[in-house]
C-alpha cells in the first residue's frame, strides 16, 4: 500500500505539472475532479494527503562553506529553539526530573557546553551550530500542572517523543500544557524544531516538515542467552558425530589390518577359528586405543600397526582432554529466539507460538509494525506484553518474563551496555529491588550499625543467570531526521537543514558520531566480579556412566551364564542334557588344550628334526661321505623319517595338521632326491675316474710289451 500511495503521488505531481505551472496553486475544481479520478481505483489517501501535494511553499536554502560567493544570512547568527526528550544515546541530560528547579530547561542551566546536555543527537546539532552559524536553545517537554503538584517533572513525558512533538506543534493547545511551550517557543518565524531520536514515517511526513535523515538504522532484536542443560551425549560433544565416526571406522580397518598379519596361526595368542579371529583382533585394535597392551605382535608388520595405533590414541586423547571440559561446562549458551523471524515463520526452527514478546508503548512504531507483520498471516499468533518504555522491556526480558523485544538498534545497544556495566549479566547477576544498587551485599546490607551489624532493610535482591544480547540481522531499516513544524505563512527551513546534514554526512562526522555513542557489541565486559564455583553434575556425565553401565550389565550377564551352564552340568537331572552339555563343554575344553599340545609337538618334533640333521651330517664328515660340494665322496643318506601319527581330531585341524605334515614330507622328498641326484652324481665321476686309470694302465702296459 506504501508503494501504491508513491505512485499516486508521482502521477499526481506529473498531472499536476502539465495542467498548472509547478509554482501555480491549483484550483479547488480541478483538485475535486483528482481526488474523485483516483478514488474509483481505491488508493488510501485522504483529501488532506492529495492537498499536500500541491501547496505552494517557500524554503530556505544554504550553502556550504566550500560554495564560493554564496551567502548564508538566512541561517547564520539566528537562535533556533530545540526540543530534546530524553532517549539515550541520542539525548541525556542532566536533573531530567528538574528536582533542582528549571523544569523544562525554560532558564538554559543544561547546555552542551557545561555538560548538561549530552549524547548522539546533541553532538550532531553541536556540528549544525557550526556549519550553519547558528545557535540553539534547548527545551524539553515537563507538564506544568503535574510539576507543581509533585515537584518533579513525569518521567514518562520527558522520555516520550510524542510529547516533544506535542510541544513542537505551538499552534495546537497541547503545546501551552508544558514548560517553555506555546507560541512563544518557535516566534513569528517558527525558528524552532525537535530533535531526538524521530524516525521518518508517513505519519511524520504528514504533520512536519521532515529534514534528510541524518543517520540510518533499523530494529534489532534482544534477547537473554541461556546455559543449555547437559543432554545424555554431552561427553561425546569435544568431536563431532562424523569424528566419532571416523574413530570406529579406524578401529576397524586396524582389526582387519590385525587379522591378516597377525592371523591364521601366526600369533599364538590369536584364536585360529575366523569367528574368533575377528573378534580377537577388533578387541586389539579398541584396546589399544584405551591404552592397554592386551596382546604382544609377532611379525614386523604387526608391530608397526601397533605402534602407529598407539601414536593415534596419543593425538586423540590429547586432542579429546583439551575439549572436553569446556564442552562438559556448557561454555556455550544459548538463545530462545535468533532473529525476527523467528517470531513470525511457522517453518523457523525455533518458532514456538508461546513465545512472548515486550512492547514499548513509548514508540508506536514498534506496535504498528508488529501488527503489520501478524496481519499478513492471520493464522500467525504472538503473545505480546506492554510497558511504558524499552528499558523495563529489557527489564522483563532479562527476569525471563519475556523472551524478546525489539526497538532501535543505537537505543537497545546503549541499553544493554548499561545492563553490562551494573552486573546484570552471567552467571552471577541479578538486581535489587532499590534500582540505584547494583551489587547483591550493599543491596543485602546497604547500612551497618557501629559494630558493623546490617541495619533492617526492605532490599531483596533477585539473582539471574544469563546476559541480554542483540541477535539477527537488522531490519525494518528507517532514518532519524530533524522535525519542524508546517507553518505555511513563513519560509520552510528543513531543506536547508538538509543541505547542511548532507554537508555534515559527507564530511563523516556521523560515523565518528556512532562509533563514540554506539558501543560494539563485541566489547561488552560483565561487570560482575563473583566468580561462582563450577562443579560438573551428574547430568554432565550420565551418559558415559550409562553407557559404561551398560557394557559392565553384559559383561556381568555373559559371566552369570557361563556360571548357570556349569552349575546346570552339575546339578541337572537329566542325564542325557547333562550329558550333552558336558560333552560340549569338554569337547570346548580338550579342543583349546589339544592346540596348545599340537603347538608343542609341532615344535619338538622341529627340533628333534633339525637335531637328526645336524647328527647325520656330523657322521657323514667323520666317514668323509659328506657331500662338501666338490663331487666326491659323497654316498647315499639315511631315508627321511615320518612325524609321529597325530591323535584324532576335528575335521577342520585334522585337514590343517594333513597339509602341514604334507608340505613337510614334500620338502624332505625334495632335499633326500637332491641328496641322491649328488651321490649318483659322485658314483659316475668315481667310475669314470676309475675307467680312465684302467685305460691308463692298459697303454702302459702296452707300451710296456711294445718296447720289450
Amino acid at each position: 500500500m506504501r508503494n501504491h500511495g508513491m505512485v499516486v503521488a508521482l502521477l499526481l505531481c506529473l498531472v499536476a505539472g502539465f495542467v498548472h505551472p509547478v509554482d501555480s496553486k491549483l484550483s479547488e475544481r480541478k483538485f475535486n475532479e483528482l481526488l474523485s479520478k483516483f478514488k474509483k481505483h481505491n488508493e488510501v489517501m485522504d483529501r488532506d494527503q492529495y492537498h499536500l501535494l500541491f501547496k505552494k511553499i517557500s524554503t530556505l536554502v544554504w550553502n556550504s562553506p566550500e560554495s564560493v560567493g554564496m551567502a548564508t544570512g538566512d541561517f547564520a547568527n539566528k537562535t533556533y529553539n530545540v526540543v530534546v526528550y530524553y532517549v539515550p544515546p541520542f539525548v541525556e541530560f542532566e536533573d531530567r526530573d528538574a528536582l533542582d528547579g528549571d523544569p523544562g530547561n525554560v532558564m538554559q542551566t543544561r547546555t552542551i557546553e557545561n555538560g548538561g546536555l549530552s549524547g548522539l543527537t546533541i553532538d550532531f546539532l553541536a556540528l549544525v551550530e557550526e556549519v550553519m552559524g547558528m545557535k540553539f536553545n534547548f527545551y524539553y517537554p515537563c507538564e506544568t500542572i503535574f510539576y507543581q503538584d509533585n515537584g518533579f517533572c513525569n518521567d514518562n513525558t520527558l522520555r516520550s517523543a510524542e510529547a516533544a512533538k506535542g510541544m513542537l506543534d505551538v499552534m495546537g493547545a497541547n503545546s501551552t500544557l508544558f514548560y517553555g511551550g506555546g507560541t512563544g517557543l518557535c516566534g513569528p518565524e517558527f525558528l524552532c524544531l525537535s530533535a531526538g531520536a524521530h524516525k521518518i514515517s508517513e505519519d511524520l511526513l504528514l504533520r512536519y516538515f521532515v529534514s534528510q535523515p541524518y543517520m540510518e538504522k533499523g530494529f534489532r532484536m534482544v534477547v537473554k542467552t541461556e546455559t543449555p542443560e547437559p543432554d545424555f551425549m554431552s561427553w561425546a560433544q569435544p568431536f563431532d558425530f562424523r569424528l566419532w565416526i571416523l574413530v570406529v571406522v579406524e578401529i576397524g580397518i586396524v582389526g582387519v589390518a590385525f587379522m591378516f598379519v597377525e592371523g591364521y596361526g601366526t600369533n599364538e595368542m590369536l584364536s585360529t577359528n575366523p569367528i574368533g579371529l575377528i573378534f580377537d583382533t577388533f578387541y586389539w585394535s579398541l584396546t589399544l586405543i584405551l591404552g592397554i597392551a592386551d596382546k604382544q605382535p609377532s611379525t614386523h608388520a604387526g608391530r608397526t600397526l601397533v605402534m602407529a595405533q598407539l601414536f593415534f590414541t596419543l593425538l586423540l586423547v590429547a586432542v579429546y582432554t583439551g575439549n572436553i571440559n569446556s564442552f562438559l561446562l556448557n561454555v556455550p549458551t544459548v538463545t530462545k529466539i535468533a532473529r525476527f523471524d523467528d517470531l513470525i515463520n511457522t517453518e523457523s526452527d525455533l518458532y514456538n507460538s508461546n513465545n512472548v514478546v515486550c512492547v514499548a508503548r513509548n514508540q508506536p512504531s514498534i506496535k504498528s509494525f508488529l501488527d503489520l507483520q501478524l496481519g499478513l498471516d492471520q493464522s500467525l499468533t504472538v503473545q505480546t506484553v506492554e510497558t511504558d518504555d524499552i528499558s523495563e522491556c529489557m527489564q522483563l526480558v532479562y527476569n525471563g518474563e519475556a523472551d524478546a523485544t525489539f526497538y532501535d538498534e543505537p537505543i537497545v545497544k546503549f541499553r544493554v551496555a548499561g545492563f553490562y556495566k551494573n552486573g546484570k549479566c552471567g552467571d552471577n547477576g541479578g538486581y535489587c529491588t532499590d534500582t540505584t544498587i547494583y551489587d547483591k551485599d550493599e543491596c543485602e546490607c546497604p547500612q551497618r550499625d557501629a559494630d558493623r551489624n546490617c541495619l533492617q532493610t526492605d532490599n531483596k535482591w533477585t539473582s539471574v543467570t544469563g546476559s541480554l544480547v542483540t541477535t539477527g540481522e537488522v531490519f525494518n531499516p528507517f532514518g532519524y531526521a530533524l522535525i519542524f513544524p508546517r507553518a505555511e505563512q513563513v519560509p520552510a527551513k528543513h531543506v536547508g537543514f538538509s543541505q547542511a546534514v548532507q554537508y555534515i554526512k559527507e564530511n563523516g562526522e556521523i560515523t565518528k558520531l556512532d562509533n563514540k555513542w554506539i558501543p560494539p557489541s563485541a566489547d561488552l565486559e560483565c561487570a560482575s566480579t563473583d566468580v561462582a564455583a563450577i562443579t560438573l553434575r551428574l547430568v554432565n556425565i550420565q551418559g558415559l556412566i550409562t553407557i559404561t553401565a551398560g557394557i559392565a550389565v553384559i559383561g556381568l550377564v555373559v559371566g552369570c551364564l557361563e556360571l548357570f551352564i556349569a552349575f546346570f552340568v552339575r546339578v541337572c537331572p537329566c542325564k542325557g542334557c547333562c550329558a550333552k552339555l558336558e560333552e560340549m563343554i569338554n569337547s570346548n575344553a580338550e579342543e583349546a588344550k589339544h592346540q596348545h599340545e599340537l603347538r608343542d609337538q609341532q615344535k619338538h618334533h622341529e627340533a628333534a628334526e633339525k637335531a637328526k640333521q645336524a647328527e647325520m651330517i656330523a657322521e657323514e664328515k667323520k666317514d668323509g661321505l659328506f657331500d662338501n660340494g666338490n663331487g666326491t665322496n659323497g654316498v647315499l643318506p639315511p631315508p627321511p623319517q615320518l612325524p609321529p601319527p597325530f591323535p584324532d581330531l576335528p575335521v577342520t585341524e585334522a585337514v590343517l595338521e594333513l597339509e602341514t605334515r604334507m608340505d613337510r614330507i614334500e620338502d624332505m622328498l625334495q632335499r633326500a632326491s637332491e641328496r641322491c641326484e649328488r651321490a649318483m652324481a659322485m658314483e659316475n665321476a668315481a667310475k669314470k675316474k676309475a675307467a680312465k686309470a684302467a685305460a691308463a694302465a692298459a697303454r702302459a702296459r702296452t707300451a710296456h710289451v711294445a718296447h720289450r
